[in-house]
């Protein structure tokens, strides 16, 4: 009844939800007229292993030094102005959840573990792959190597991608 007053007094039109917070859901599901598919969340389910493929492959963490190498990467390789990549990539270098992997001397993904602060032991993995490197099962090493680095951090990975982007939910779910 409190839910359903605080949407006809503020007149609420559109909220977005997520399965994770389970009771906001089950209140959304229960007075929603119609549903739009925004992305998917995946929790992980298995721990698997597997090779990049690259002949001479190196993940590691990236390193302060890389930040305008990294930034150019994301500049060239995600849609849109990409006006956040700057402060993205500072943020994720300062607070080391940032990761690469080179094949030789060319930087060809980069992947994001990032801790949340709301919902601990839970880390957010994201990933971006270079356009010229794409197909070929790189998104999926990446997110596999990042999910290595929570359990040995003692944290459960999760990952979540666009409704719209099979190629993501693709290598999300093959890791």
């Amino acid at each position: 009844e409190i839910f359903a007053w605080v949407i006809s007094t503020y007149d609420i039109r559109y909220a977005i939800t997520s399965t994770i917070e389970s009771l906001y859901f089950s209140l959304c599901l229960d007075i929603q007229k119609s549903i739009i598919l925004h992305s998917y969340l995946f929790r992980d389910n298995k721990r698997i292993e597997r090779s990049s493929g690259l002949s001479n492959d190196i993940f590691r963490k990236a390193e302060k030094k890389e930040l305008d190498a990294i930034t150019r990467f994301y500049r060239a390789n995600t849609e849109g102005p990409g006006e956040w990549i700057e402060a993205f990539v500072k943020k994720r270098l300062t607070r080391e959840e940032l990761f690469v992997l080179y094949d030789q001397q060319i930087l060809v993904a980069t992947g994001e573990c990032i801790p949340s602060q709301q919902q601990p032991p839970y880390a957010d993995l994201g990933m971006v792959v270079a356009q010229s490197y794409r197909g070929r099962g790189l998104g999926s090493f990446m997110l596999m190597q990042l999910k290595q680095h929570c359990y040995a951090a003692g944290w459960q990975p999760i990952c979540s991608c666009a409704a719209d982007n099979l190629a993501s939910k693709k290598a999300i779910e093959k890791a």
